[in-house]
C-alpha cells in the first residue's frame, strides 16, 4: 500500500522480520501466517473504488443539484442531513470506531518503531 511509511530502514538495520504488526501488502495479494492486525482497514481498502464512486455521486447530487436524502414519517417527508461518509460506512458495514482504534494502533506501532530506530542510531554513534 502506498499510503504507509517506508519501513526499509528496518532491513538496513539487520532486522530479519516484522517486529510490529504493519501490513504493507495490498489485501489479498499475500497470504500471511499471522492474522491481519488491521482488518477494518483491509475491508475499507477492498471497497475503496466502489465507495469512492458512490461518494462522488452523492456529492454531485447534493452540491451541484441540491438534492437531499429524505425519509417518510407517516405522510410527511423529512430531509435527512447526514455526512456522506456515514452513509458509506453504514452501507459497506465499516465500523468507524474500529477504524479509529486501528489508526491509533498504527500510530502506536509507528511510534515504537521510530523509537527503536532512534535507539539503534544512537547506539551506532
Amino acid at each position: 500500500m502506498t499510503d504507509l511509511p517506508d519501513l526499509d530502514f528496518a532491513k538496513r538495520k539487520g532486522h530479519d522480520g516484522p517486529h510490529l504488526p504493519v501490513r504493507l501488502d495490498p489485501p489479498g495479494s499475500v497470504q500471511r501466517d499471522t492474522p491481519d492486525p488491521y482488518p477494518e482497514h483491509t475491508k475499507q481498502h477492498a471497497i475503496l473504488p466502489q465507495s469512492q464512486a458512490i461518494g462522488e455521486f452523492l456529492e454531485w447530487l447534493t452540491s451541484e443539484h441540491g438534492y437531499v436524502i429524505g425519509e417518510w414519517d407517516g405522510d410527511d417527508l423529512h430531509a435527512v442531513f447526514r455526512d456522506p461518509n456515514s452513509w458509506l460506512a453504514q452501507y459497506f458495514q465499516i465500523d468507524p470506531v474500529k477504524i479509529e482504534l486501528e489508526k491509533r494502533a498504527m500510530l502506536d506501532a509507528q511510534r515504537a518503531l521510530n523509537a527503536q530506530y532512534d535507539a539503534d542510531r544512537e547506539a551506532e554513534e
